[in-house]
C-alpha cells in the first residue's frame, strides 16, 4: 500500500507549472538532439553534444516521473478559505510561532507537505522531525527536537493560525 503524501493547493498548483515547464523542456531537448543527430555524420558515441544532452532528457524525464509519481499518491488540501484565522491546535497548513525555551529566540514555520519543504524560508514537512512533534499540539505545549548534533532543544507554541 502506497503513502498518501498531503500538499497544500498553492503547492499542487506551482507543482503542475514545473511539470508543464519541464514537458516544454523535455520536447526542447528532443528537438535538439534531432539537430544534432542530423549534423553529425559519424557514430552517435562520438558526438559529445548528442551524449550531453541524452543526461539531460533523462534528468528531466526522473524529474517528470518522481512529479508524475507524488500526483498518483497524494491529496491536495486547501485551507485557503481559513487564510489568518486561528486554530486551536497545529494542522496542515497552520503557521505556529514558537519561542526556544532556553534562548528566547523566535521562530516561525509554516507546516505542509515534503514536496513543499523549505525550512529556510520556514516551511517544513509535516513528515519532518518538528513537523511531526508539532502537528496537534496547541498553544503553550513545548516540543523538544534532537539537533544534528544530538542537543536537545524545547520549543513553547505560542501561536497557531492558517
Amino acid at each position: 500500500m502506497k503513502t498518501v503524501h498531503h500538499i497544500s493547493a498553492q503547492g499542487a498548483e506551482k507543482l503542475k507549472d514545473e511539470r508543464r515547464s519541464l514537458a516544454d523542456e523535455h520536447s526542447s531537448i528532443i528537438s535538439a538532439m534531432r539537430d544534432s543527430k542530423e549534423q553529425e555524420s559519424g557514430d552517435e558515441s562520438e558526438n559529445s553534444e548528442y551524449m550531453r544532452l541524452q543526461a539531460e532528457l533523462a534528468r528531466v524525464q526522473k524529474a517528470v516521473s518522481k512529479i508524475d509519481d507524488f500526483f498518483q499518491n497524494c491529496q491536495i488540501v486547501d485551507f485557503s478559505g481559513k487564510a489568518g484565522q486561528p486554530s486551536e491546535k497545529v494542522l496542515f497548513g497552520c503557521l505556529v510561532q514558537l519561542e526556544n525555551v532556553d534562548t528566547g529566540k523566535l521562530s516561525e514555520y509554516r507546516v505542509l507537505g515534503v514536496m513543499e519543504s523549505d525550512p529556510k524560508n520556514g516551511v517544513i514537512s509535516y513528515l519532518s522531525p518538528l513537523g511531526k512533534e508539532l502537528v496537534g499540539k496547541r498553544i503553550g505545549d513545548e516540543v523538544c527536537i534532537e539537533t544534528p548534533s544530538d542537543e536537545d532543544v524545547v520549543y513553547e507554541v505560542l501561536s497557531i493560525k492558517f
